[in-house]
């Protein structure tokens, strides 16, 4: 051999070496180890390495750990060695393969940004903790959700209940003695302990001295519904009744959804949150996901019987009924008590209502579920309907005075006893029905509006300057208006109704009715509800009523009669409808349906198991991300669940470069001397609890506005447009604003209304009432701090005339 070949083979020797060491350390090989032991298919020459010998976790994916994980080693990885120990025939795995393997799977499951992070996040964990097996967090998922699940079946046939080996016992059924455990259209119930869930959830949490004293605090009709004077009266009577217990008063939901990815029957779960364990200073704080318990869910074909109900429901009697002999542990303060649960009320829709009492039928006369209305025919466009309207003296239903038709018997309380619903019975009901009337031919109101008059009506809705967090699709056709959720469809309302009103420019029946209508609406979900803004509901719904049993029957629906005739009078004792809304529990719903693996045969346990473990992993979440020397934050898929304490406000520190011009300096020295100090800022923008607000001529530029706002001065709402942004010394920030003078634009239908006797009572209810659309005349200049601010109002203008709308 020449030393020229010899040259040429030792340096394919060295590069051979070298692509290997290369290799080696792509795989994490940083340090080797000696071995005596050498492996099949590799260069004696080669080690493993102590992270080899340690754990296969990254290196072959799954070889020590088959028998736990269902990937073999070929599914991970293809085997990168080499054919031949001295020319190798396949590239490494080098930075551009692991990139596309990630990007690979990222597509094909269609992550979002906030999933990748978290993908990212749990990468670092597994590098930090190289033990961990997918075994191991399969085994703390199923530790999490083991609440005594007891699954129950029934027979597709006949409905009654399957054995454990899922066999029929009814001797007379076609299907006795068949195993049913493969039935695509089976109806399931399970359930779960409520008492093992709520019993954790107090030995998880912090109870200070407000639960002992909840009963005495203030009532308020919009803040939570522990504050409500309903809740309060069922506190005080529960403890004079039983004094040694401290009693949890829960709600339950049942409502019914569809889970995507099929149309085979449906899913109803029953949702249970505990009031009393949340004391936090936010709207609806009470019915954040991790509060809301699962009892039950039950998974139905077509065919749909009251049985279903009374099994999944009779667990949670029993459970609720054996806190009173074997109570809850909690710890106050260090000081161990003993607590029951109690049932304060139910949150039903009307469908499931009718389901489970019975109440109300709005097919059949005499079947209102709180009162002995009969109802009366009436036509409509195809065929005959039901108006709602008593034209007289009802009897209200009560413990003492029963429908004559039997109610089903459950757990949960008589309908009459039932929280109102807003997102049903408003958002969802007269308010989608009058919309719909408007934006379709008006028989039903008598007001058919002109192509030209819709045509005007859209171009002023188009002027509008959408604030942060509104829909901007204020003008939908009707096919549309059934697609959007209850929230949009009163957005919607709020805004486009009164801007009709204006444009019409003329003075009716129709036009007045739909004026009260809106004005009552506004003030019954208003988030400000007071006791004085009860009364004035109550006298505008009389009038309403009467109008509209009167000349507009075909809008007088169960829905309408719930709301105008029942709803009202008991607002100021049971508070305000939205918080007895069910829409917190369709957004969960919306989440079980979605959320679980839609390829699974066991749709019903899989989705109930995930739910409930929820709870329980949110605390652990919260430890792991609190422990000291936590390599971890919260993670951003899992934001909306993050603690209230948590939500730290941003202080923006943006400075705002335009400079202030003599009229706003003259102001801004009458409220603060020593301005000319330096020691003050003009900020841009700023951030509170209510949202993120910022200056007219730096939103100037946004598609949504957060410099139009409005804020409560005694009882009247004030609007505003945001000039400056001022920070004191001591970081406090106040806002300098135009601050507009209103009117109510309504003029011409209070004079039409007050010339008419049977209306006159109306007027001066309508006049003071509406703090909700206003027309700008002016402004004046004014500074008050920011937390003073409510949130943003909608700036309109058409007509050459300027309006004001808040939500």
């Amino acid at each position: 051999m020449s030393v020229i070949e010899e040259w040429n083979r030792v340096n394919r020797t060295k590069k051979r070496e070298a692509i290997e060491m290369e290799y080696q350390l792509a795989r994490g090989e940083i340090y080797e180890i000696p071995s005596e032991e050498s492996h099949q298919g590799e260069p004696s020459t080669k080690r493993r390495s102590q992270l080899e010998n340690e754990e296969d976790i990254f290196d072959d994916a799954i070889t020590n750990d088959s028998k736990d994980d269902v990937m073999g080693n070929d599914e991970a990885f293809e085997s990168s060695g080499c054919e031949d120990d001295n020319e190798p025939t396949m590239d490494f795995f080098n930075f551009e393969n692991a990139v596309s393997y990630v990007a690979a799977i990222f597509l094909h499951n269609n992550f979002s940004d906030s999933v990748a992070k978290d993908i990212f996040t749990i990468g670092k964990v597994l590098n930090q903790h190289p033990s961990i097996r997918l075994s191991d967090v399969n085994r703390k998922v199923e530790e999490w959700s083991d609440y005594d699940p007891r699954i129950y079946s029934f027979c597709v046939e006949c409905k009654n209940l399957l054995s454990s080996a899922n066999k029929c016992g009814n001797l007379n059924c076609g299907r006795n003695g068949v195993s049913q455990a493969n039935v695509s259209n089976g109806n399931v119930v399970v359930t779960y302990s409520i008492k093992k869930q709520v019993q954790q959830i107090l030995d998880n949490m912090e109870i200070g001295d407000e639960i002992l004293t909840r009963h005495t605090t203030p009532t308020s009709l919009c803040s939570r519904c522990v504050d409500t004077p309903k809740y309060k009266e069922r506190l005080r009577k529960s403890i004079q009744i039983n004094p040694q217990l401290l009693p949890l008063l829960v709600s339950v939901n049942i409502d019914g959804f569809s889970r995507k990815g099929t149309s085979r029957g449906s899913y109803w779960p029953v949702f249970v949150v505990v009031h009393d364990l949340n004391f936090g200073s936010g709207r609806f704080e009470e019915y954040r996901p991790e509060h809301v318990l699962l009892s039950a869910i039950i998974k139905t074909s077509s065919t749909f019987t009251h049985n279903y109900f009374e099994s999944a429901l009779e667990r949670l009697n029993l459970d609720i009924k054996s806190t009173t002999i074997d109570p809850l542990l909690m710890k106050v303060n260090g000081v161990d008590y003993k607590a029951c649960l109690q049932i304060y009320q139910s949150v039903l829709d009307m469908d499931a209502s009718k389901k489970i009492h019975g109440y109300p039928n709005w097919k059949k006369y005499g079947s209102c579920g709180r009162c002995n209305v009969r109802g009366r025919r009436i036509k409509v466009n195809k065929g005959f309907s039901i108006s709602w309207y008593p034209g007289g003296a009802v009897a209200q239903y009560s413990n003492h005075n029963f429908p004559t038709d039997a109610i089903r018997i459950t757990c949960l309380p008589p309908p009459w006893n039932d929280g109102y619903d807003a997102l049903h019975l408003i958002n969802e009901g007269t308010t989608r029905d009058l919309l719909k009337d408007l934006l379709g031919n008006g028989k039903r109101m008598k007001l058919r509006l002109s192509k030209d008059m819709k045509i005007r009506w859209a171009k002023a809705l188009k002027s509008a300057q959408t604030p942060k967090g509104m829909s901007s699709a204020t003008l939908l056709d009707p096919l549309q208006l059934s697609a959007r959720s209850g929230s949009e469809v009163q957005m919607m309302y709020n805004l486009v109704v009164p801007t009709l009103l204006l444009c019409l420019s003329e003075s009716n029946l129709s036009t007045f009715t739909i004026l009260l209508h809106w004005i009552s609406t506004r003030m019954i979900i208003d988030c400000h509800l007071t006791p004085k803004t009860c009364g004035s509901v109550a006298r505008l719904s009389r009038g309403l009523c009467s109008m509209m049993g009167q000349y507009f029957p075909q809008l007088y629906s169960m829905k309408f009669h719930y709301t105008f005739n029942h709803l009202v009078e008991t607002l100021r004792f049971d508070g305000s409808p939205l918080l007895s809304s069910a829409a917190p529990f369709e957004r969960l719903n919306q989440v079980m349906g979605r959320n679980n693996c839609q390829w699974t045969t066991r749709a019903t346990l899989d989705m109930s198991k995930r739910f409930t473990g929820l709870n329980k992993a949110l605390v652990e979440c919260r430890k792991s991300v609190e422990s000291a020397l936590s390599p971890v934050k919260w993670p951003q898929t899992m934001k909306s669940l993050k603690p209230v304490t948590e939500k730290l406000v941003p202080k923006n520190n943006n400075t705002d470069e335009v400079p202030l011009n003599n009229e706003e300096l003259m102001v801004i020295e009458s409220k603060f001397p020593n301005f000319s100090s330096g020691l003050f800022h003009i900020r841009a923008s700023t951030s509170t609890s209510r949202g993120t607000f910022s200056t007219r001529h730096n939103n100037s530029a946004s598609l949504t506005k957060s410099c139009f706002v409005y804020y409560i001065d005694g009882e009247d709402a004030q609007f505003g447009s945001i000039e400056r942004i001022i920070e004191t010394p001591k970081g406090d920030f106040f806002l300098l604003l135009y601050n507009f003078k209103t009117i109510d634009p309504f003029e011409n239908l209070r004079l039409w209304a007050s010339q008419r006797s049977q209306l006159r009572k109306c007027v001066d209810t309508v006049l003071k009432s509406n703090q909700f659309y206003r027309k700008i005349v002016g402004y004046q200049w004014k500074v008050i701090h920011v937390n003073q601010i409510e949130g943003y109002f909608t700036m309109l203008e058409f007509g050459n005339c300027s309006y004001a709308s808040r939500y």
